[in-house]
Order: structure tokens, then C-alpha cells, then sequence
């Protein structure tokens, strides 16, 4: 049995939950799934339950394409057979599957009742609520995942009239859109096959409750790819007393970076977007470097969002040196790259299974300890081997000779590539190789749909640990990227790429030609005066820690946190971008995402 077998056998253990709301009774099982309900169906008060596995069994046997090295008939058995386990790997999903929803036990789950196609899902946003205040009821509409469609409807008059329609047809519509978008994952890395599968997964499960006889605020998806991270974990730690390591990591003195550009030096529009990127597309390589180098899916990398990542790791040796390594390689390279003004914040803390169910105190606990790395931001750069690096004490001096001059744009570098002129009757500068790639880059952004990660050489720019590159099309990305993302989040490609929906804000104003506009030219629009918007939101760390719990209950589990985590993205990366490109033509998005 192998690690990619287990993930996938828990990403896909309550697929049937969609596949049986999105028909009216069992007529699409084969005699095949129905001869197994003895096997893997609970019997309670003499009832057989939990039927859905019988549709996940008839889901999975039913896949034809499977990657080399991943076995049809192991993993579904390991997704059917969790409420029935029989072997070591099929209790592991079980207890995953307990584990996610945060609760020791749950109510016997209706077995085909009109209840399972008519209860829409709840949004975990609009149920926060903060010293003694009371959320709202919000429920969403079944549909494809589009920003612009994401946004609940909140609910009114009596909870009686409430989950009255029935859902069945549009289950099953969206249902069928799944199915064909499966059908085109052909991606041979078994990896990176669960990588675009749990994708896949994001984009139709997003709005599907996973269970409808609990209050229905946990979407499938988010269910699924936790329940695979935690049966990953504890496959992998093999009975460890604590199973888990939580990691957190982001970088620190972004702002200083991004706007410590010197105007002057011309280009200032596209380098300041290329940093704005970059800060992101680091801190990504950074949490994909640390999961590659454990050959762990996606799935473990439980929230990311504006550049702040949390990961899911098994706790064992080899976890913990990847991420001792992994930082020390991300510090130097941050350091060398910007004279010291960025660094790696990486914290993580151990955990058993109450720690997953008190997933708020958790957090806390490991936000605390990444508050303290924030606190000593060059540490692994200036410490090697228990021994202060004096040699990094300070910058060397910048020495220029001769006709060298100084890079007019960052002062940190001699200044050596000439860029040509952008606009009629301007000089052309020298600047230094670094800030001639942000203006390459910033260049490329407006026009580039696909961001693809791999190792260090591999994509035309280096990160702190690795490569990325920037494409229009996926199959112009760097061969052997070990994953794509489509910025658009419809994850889009053909099918043998690994290709992975995520949204990545980046809009800015256009001339009718397709060409960029610049400052001046927007400022002329504005009546000769630019105005900036900055926003944020307030206490986001505590509102994640604390918004969830309630005085009857608490509600933080690690799925509700990660459904968090993913609509505040949601919004903020996708929908702000949305929205500019429909309603708002010359205002220039710099940056957003996470808060």
C-alpha cells in the first residue's frame, strides 16, 4: 500500500454523497456495488446505513484512467469500506474521517431520505461571531465554483420554510460537469494526478454539504481533502502517540520590499507588480519545495492564502528535516536576493488527535510560535551551525568604478543591463539584472494566465527553493513543472498536465491595444490626480481561532477552518479581480489575497 493510494482512497471516500443526491433512488448502481451493501453499509435497528459508499464503490470501480503505481482495487476499497473497515489502511480513513469533522461520533446518517437532495449548504462566513454576538444563516447555491456566483443568499422567515426545493435536478447537473472533467485528468504522475483530481473536486464540491444530518456548514470538499491530509498523516507516522505537524509558514518584511522601489529609474508600474507577485509565488514554492521533498499531494497544504500557508505533515523525522532544510535554503536565498529586507517566517508544533478536534487552540498555540520566528526574521540567515555569520552582520559595501553606477531603481546592485526606452523621448537606463527581470516579469503578468512550479533551473525564474516560470497556455509551461495553476481557477489544460485551479489577482487597465496604462495616463483619466485604496481585515488570526466557537458549541474544526481560509482567498484573489475587469476598468490592482 503506498502513501498516493491512501490520500486518494480518503480524498474519495464520500464521493458517493454527491453521486446518490444526484439521483432519485439506486438505479444507476450496478449489481456489482449493490451485492457489496452487506459488507460495507452499517446495519443499524436492523436497517442497513450510510448507503452512500455503495455510489462511491460505483464511482471509483468505474474510473479508467489510473496513473502507474496507483492499484483500481486497493483504493476502492479504501474508500468504500470506512464505515466498515476490514483492514490497517481502511481504519486509518476512518478515523481521518473522524477526525475532520471534529466530533468522536456522528448520527446515523439518513439513508436516501428527501432530506439528503433539499438541504443546502450553510456558509461558514456569515456564522462568525465574536464576544457574544450572533452570526447570520446564509445558505449557497449549487453551481460550478465562479467568484462572481460564490456569494450565499441569506436566510429569512421561519427555519421551517428552509431546504424545502428539491435539489435533485441541479445536483445532477452539476454532478454530469464533474464527471466529464474527470474524464480529462490523464495526468501520468500519480502525485500530480491528486493534485488535479482534488481540483477538480474544489470547483463542483465546493457547494455541497457533507452531511445534511449535522448543521450542513462543511462543504465535501473541504471534507474530503482533510480527511485525506489526516489519513495521509497517520499512514504515514506509523501509530505515533502524535501523528501530526502542524507547519506555518509566510514571509516578513514584504511591504519594505514591494514599495522600496526608487521612482526615476522609469518601469516603476511593472516592476512593483512583479513584487507584488513574486511575494506570493515565493511563499508558494516555499510550502510545494517542503511537500515535493515528502511526496505528499496537495491536499496537505490545508490553507493558503495570501501568501500564508498552513501544512498538515506527518510528525516524523524526515518531515522535520525537510522543513529545517527548507528554511535554512529560503533564508539565504531571500537574503542574498533582497539585501536582507525579506525573510522566511516557519514555525510548526506536533500534535495528537484531541489537538485536531480543539483545531482553535491548536492554531493558537501555532501562531504563537510563528509570531516568535516573525520576531527573529534573519535568524537562519545570520546563525549557521549554532554559530553567529558575522560575514552577514551587514551588507558589503556597493562598490562602483570606472563608468559603474549604482542601479537607480533598488541601490543594491551595480547597475548593468540597459533597458530600452518605453515611451517616445525617453532615455534608456541601467539597471541591475535583478530589477531588469521584475521588468521582464511585470511585463509578462497582464498577459499570462498559467504559473508553473518546479526545481531550481527548471522555469526561467528562480524562488527561494526552486523555479517558476509564466505562460498564456499550459503547454508552453516548462517541461516537468510539478504543478501548474491556472490563475484563473478553472484549472484548464490538457489532460497529462498537472494542473491545479487557483485564483491569482493580478488585473490592471489596458488601451484598446491590449498595452498596459501607465500612471500618467490614468492620472489623466482621474482629473490629473491618483487616488489608492488599501484595505484589510481586522484580527483575521483571531477571527480564524475564535470566530467559530460559540457558547453551546464550538465549531472550529479543521475543515471549517480550512473552508474559511479558501472563501476569504476566494473573495479577495478571485472575485475583487472579477469584478475590476467587469465594472471598474482603470483601477489598478497592485495586490490582494488572503485578508
Amino acid at each position: 500500500m503506498s502513501l498516493v493510494e491512501v490520500s486518494l482512497g480518503a480524498l474519495l471516500h464520500d464521493v458517493g454523497k454527491f453521486m446518490q443526491r444526484a439521483h432519485s433512488g439506486q438505479e444507476c448502481l450496478s449489481e456489482q456495488s449493490l451485492r457489496m451493501m452487506e459488507q460495507i453499509c452499517p446495519v443499524r435497528s436492523g436497517r442497513s446505513s450510510h448507503d452512500h459508499v455503495l455510489f462511491t464503490n460505483e464511482f471509483v470501480s468505474g474510473l479508467s484512467f489510473w496513473p502507474d503505481g496507483l492499484r483500481p482495487a486497493e483504493v476502492a476499497n479504501l474508500a468504500a469500506f470506512h464505515h466498515r473497515p476490514d483492514t490497517p489502511e481502511q481504519n486509518l480513513i476512518a478515523e481521518a474521517d473522524r477526525l475532520s469533522s471534529g466530533m468522536d461520533r456522528r448520527e446515523p446518517e439518513e439513508s436516501g431520505g428527501a432530506r439528503l437532495r433539499r438541504v443546502r449548504m450553510r456558509s461558514v462566513a456569515a456564522g462568525i461571531a465574536l464576544e457574544g454576538g450572533a452570526g447570520v444563516q446564509a445558505a449557497l447555491n449549487l453551481g460550478r465554483l465562479r467568484p462572481e456566483v460564490s456569494f450565499p443568499d441569506v436566510l429569512t422567515g421561519e427555519p421551517a420554510a428552509w431546504d424545502q426545493e428539491d435539489l435533485t435536478g441541479q445536483y445532477r447537473k452539476l454532478w454530469d460537469g464533474f464527471v466529464q472533467e474527470w474524464k480529462e485528468n490523464q495526468c501520468p504522475d500519480p502525485v500530480g494526478f491528486v493534485n488535479r483530481a482534488a481540483s477538480t473536486m474544489e470547483r463542483y464540491f465546493w457547494c455541497v454539504p457533507s452531511a445534511t444530518n449535522a448543521f450542513p456548514d462543511i462543504s465535501l470538499y473541504d471534507h474530503s481533502a482533510t480527511t485525506a491530509a489526516i489519513a495521509g498523516c497517520l499512514f504515514e507516522a506509523g501509530g505515533a502517540a502524535s501523528p501530526f505537524l502542524l507547519a506555518a509558514g509566510d514571509l516578513t518584511g514584504i511591504q519594505g520590499y514591494v514599495y522600496g522601489l526608487r521612482h526615476g529609474a522609469g518601469g516603476l508600474a511593472r516592476r512593483l507588480r512583479a513584487r507584488s507577485f513574486d511575494v506570493a509565488a515565493w511563499s508558494e514554492a516555499v510550502s510545494l519545495a517542503i511537500l515535493a521533498k515528502l511526496g505528499l499531494p496537495m491536499v496537505h497544504r490545508i490553507v493558503y492564502a495570501g501568501g500564508k500557508f498552513h501544512l498538515l505533515l506527518p510528525n516524523t523525522e524526515q518531515a522535520r528535516s525537510a522543513l529545517v532544510q527548507t528554511r535554512a535554503e529560503a533564508a539565504s536565498w531571500l537574503f542574498n536576493r533582497s539585501g536582507g529586507q525579506l525573510g522566511l517566517s516557519l514555525a510548526w508544533m506536533e500534535a495528537d488527535a484531541e489537538g485536531l478536534k480543539n483545531f482553535s487552540r491548536t492554531m493558537t498555540l501555532l501562531h504563537a510560535r510563528l509570531r516568535d520566528a516573525r520576531d527573529q526574521p534573519g535568524r537562519d540567515a545570520l546563525i549557521v551551525d549554532g554559530r553567529w555569520n558575522e560575514a552577514r552582520f551587514a551588507l558589503p559595501p556597493l562598490e562602483v568604478s570606472g563608468e559603474e553606477q549604482a542601479c537607480p531603481c533598488c541601490r543594491l546592485r551595480v547597475a548593468e543591463v540597459i533597458e530600452e526606452a518605453t515611451k517616445e523621448g525617453e532615455e534608456p537606463k541601467k539597471v541591475c539584472s535583478v530589477c531588469h527581470e521584475d521588468g521582464q516579469r511585470g511585463r509578462l503578468l497582464p498577459k499570462t494566465r498559467y504559473v508553473a512550479f518546479g526545481d531550481a533551473g527548471a522555469a526561467a525564474w528562480a524562488a527561494p527553493v526552486g523555479s517558476y516560470g509564466l505562460a498564456a497556455s499550459p503547454a508552453k509551461c516548462a517541461p516537468g513543472s510539478r504543478m501548474i495553476v491556472d490563475m484563473d481557477g478553472q484549472g484548464q489544460a490538457p489532460g497529462r498536465l498537472p494542473v491545479v485551479g487557483g485564483w491569482r489577482a493580478r488585473r490592471v487597465p489596458t488601451d484598446p491595444s491590449g498595452d498596459v496604462k501607465e500612471f500618467e495616463s490614468l492620472a489623466k483619466v482621474s482629473q490629473g490626480r491618483l487616488g489608492y485604496l488599501k484595505m484589510d481585515v481586522d484580527n483575521l488570526g483571531y477571527l480564524m481561532a475564535h470566530g467559530l466557537r460559540g457558547e453551546d458549541a464550538d465549531r472550529s474544526s479543521i475543515s471549517r477552518v480550512a473552508t474559511l481560509s479558501r472563501t476569504l482567498e476566494l473573495f479577495f484573489s478571485g472575485y475583487l479581480e472579477s469584478l475590476l475587469r467587469a465594472e471598474y476598468q482603470d483601477i489598478y490592482l497592485v495586490y490582494s489575497g488572503g485578508d
